[in-house]
């Protein structure tokens, strides 16, 4: 007993065990380890993606509630923290079945003073009442019930925590009539606008916190509400910048009060910037999946804090982006800048109106982010870095195949970055570029994937070109490579065309940025009707050298097949074509290349023995 009584006592009076106590009661701790190096990159998904792509991502935020899914991803990447979400905002509304709580209780809508429903998203659902002047429904009010329907009815033993699809910050989409209190008089009349945003924000914070003392404490909690909100941030983890273009009209506000959230929300922090490319006047390109000057810097403004971030590419501003459709996956997604060595430090500053435009420093373990938010080009060296605190120099341009001419490997002496200020009479969006060096020389060329549809192919190629009669489809078969199908927005699981002469061709090509030897994978459909057993791969490669390879596209569906690894040069030189001389309907799906090395001529490898393929003679 004396043994085990100084042993206490020894325990008790060393300070690790009073901070690991503190740590473990202190309400702005969780027990959630989150060990995620920069850049952290997450994506706000709607509909299913390959589970291998979407393992890439650190952070993924989805309203798929198949655990078996959910389960594959993090079988791929156990640190892949994962986030099941719905719409707070009208009753767990589903697009496939309507609501999920059936029947939705009367009782639970928003009315106007008329006692009218109030419409949303311009569908047959209707706002619900978060507040706290909601009536009951079976001794419960929505803020009430919403969280236990959530806890009982998301896994959270596969699931790291829950989300809101949506919850705002007020009433919006065009309602000006709104009786929270039920006396029949419209409360913006009656009460004004503060009050109204109020009485809704008093309710959501209760609903946040009812949700917080039922799940466990290692456990997330992530609200959507459309803009950079206030509320909730004690028993929250993170929120979602959502449709960020220049980081919502207004970069220097977005930055101070992205630093005023990393100091005093809940932590581990799993805020996401999702990046989109809306449509601007000054610096707009022809496909929006290439605007790399844009996507830079809306990263390397995440870089500033400990967010995670994602890009969509948007032809339109309300196109497919706005829905989570579109998703993009940059070379810059695979750096390993390892975690942040100093604070955002500010160089070359100029005062702007009430503004200090600067250009943006980061050090980190492997590297280093520059960031030009002057809204105006400048140019910037080495020396401009080698004084600050963190420099670990000389820094190095990684080697990339996307955007090849800025990511070109060299030794970094210095840099001229774009800066732009979007119509500067009216707004405070500013444009600007970005670079990420490295302390090492590194080549780091993410997976070139080519899809039927622009949709699934990497920046920097284009999706595959079609000759002849071919039909694209997501209704006549299964197991399609596809991150989204939606027929109203042409975005197709696959195309197929039937046996013929040859006359009906499908071209994939590559832009390769960095040559060298990639393996080859083609990904092929399961299609309902007689798939063909014979159809010719050929593939062009090497100054024009060619293979052909006979694929059995009834076998071995929905999944990556191995082709070989082939040396392809810089540029479009390269391609693999196939064509309706078959035995059956050819599928033409997708094709991926992944880079192995830059040694030249060592496309003698063999492939991989794949199922159902084999070399015609």
């Amino acid at each position: 007993m004396m043994f085990i009584r100084i042993i206490i006592d020894r325990v008790l009076n060393q300070p690790i065990f009073w901070l690991c106590l503190f740590i473990m009661i202190h309400p702005n701790f969780s027990s959630a380890q989150i060990n995620h190096s920069y850049p952290r990159i997450g994506i706000y998904k709607f509909g299913n993606a390959p589970s291998d792509w979407l393992s890439k991502f650190d952070l993924i935020i989805t309203p798929n509630n198949d655990i078996k899914f959910v389960k594959s991803i993090k079988k791929k990447n156990p640190d892949t923290v994962i986030l099941s979400c719905s719409d707070w905002n009208v009753g767990l509304e589903d697009r496939k079945s309507g609501y999920l709580i059936k029947p939705f209780p009367e009782e639970w809508f928003v009315r106007d003073s008329n006692g009218e429903k109030l419409k949303i998203y311009g569908n047959n659902y209707y706002l619900v009442n978060i507040t706290n002047l909601c009536p009951k429904y079976d001794n419960k009010r929505y803020n009430q019930f919403l969280p236990e329907f959530l806890v009982n009815n998301i896994d959270l033993s596969a699931y790291d925590g829950i989300a809101s699809q949506g919850l705002w910050t007020e009433p919006w989409g065009g309602i000006n009539d709104i009786d929270f209190d039920r006396n029949g008089k419209n409360d913006y009349s009656e009460h004004g606008r503060n009050w109204v945003r109020s009485t809704w924000q008093d309710g959501a914070e209760t609903l946040i916190s009812n949700l917080r003392s039922r799940i466990p404490e290692n456990k997330l909690i992530l609200i959507n509400s459309g803009s950079f909100h206030k509320f909730g941030w004690n028993e929250t983890n993170g929120l979602i910048i959502e449709h960020s273009w220049a980081i919502k009209y207004n970069w220097t506000f977005f930055v101070k009060r992205y630093f005023e959230w990393m100091s005093s929300a809940r932590k581990p922090h799993v805020l996401l910037v999702d990046g989109t490319s809306e449509y601007d006047k000054i610096h707009r390109p022809r496909i929006a999946k290439n605007y790399f000057t844009l996507m830079r810097f809306l990263l390397a403004t995440t870089l500033l804090g400990d967010g995670y971030f994602s890009f969509d590419d948007d032809e339109n501003g309300s196109g497919p982006s706005f829905f989570h459709y579109y998703h993009k996956y940059y070379d810059e997604f695979d750096l390993d800048l390892g975690m942040p060595t100093s604070e955002p430090q500010k160089i070359l500053c100029e005062k702007i109106g009430d503004d200090d435009r600067c250009v943006w420093i980061r050090f980190f373990d492997k590297g280093v982010s520059i960031l030009n938010a002057k809204g105006k080009p400048e140019k910037i060296s080495d020396s401009d870095l080698s004084g600050l605190s963190g420099y670990n120099g000389p820094y190095f341009r990684f080697k990339g195949g996307q955007a090849p001419r800025h990511n070109n490997g060299e030794q970094f002496t210095n840099i001229s970055l774009f800066g732009a200020q979007d119509d500067p009479q009216r707004s405070k969006k500013i444009l600007g570029d970005a670079i990420i060096l490295l302390t090492e020389s590194k080549t780091v060329v993410s997976d070139i994937i080519i899809d039927n549809v622009d949709a699934g192919t990497s920046p920097g190629t284009e999706s595959a070109s079609f000759e002849g009669n071919w039909v694209q489809t997501s209704k006549e078969g299964d197991y399609y490579y596809c991150l989204r199908s939606g027929n109203s927005e042409n975005l197709w699981g696959y195309a197929y065309a039937l046996s013929g002469n040859g006359d009906a061709k499908a071209i994939y090509t590559p832009n390769i940025g960095v040559q060298g030897n990639y393996q080859v994978y083609e990904w092929h459909a399961k299609h309902y009707n007689s798939s063909a057993s014979n159809v010719n791969y050929v593939i062009t490669y090497n100054n024009g050298k060619k293979k052909s390879i006979i694929v059995d596209q009834s076998k071995n569906y929905g999944m990556w097949n191995n082709l070989g690894t082939y040396f392809l040069r810089q540029g479009t030189e390269a391609n693999i074509t196939i064509s309706n001389d078959a035995n059956g309907t050819i599928i033409a799906d997708a094709f991926k290349f992944v880079f192995k090395s830059d040694a030249e001529n060592s496309d003698s490898i063999p492939p991989d023995p794949p199922w159902g393929v084999k070399v015609k003679k």
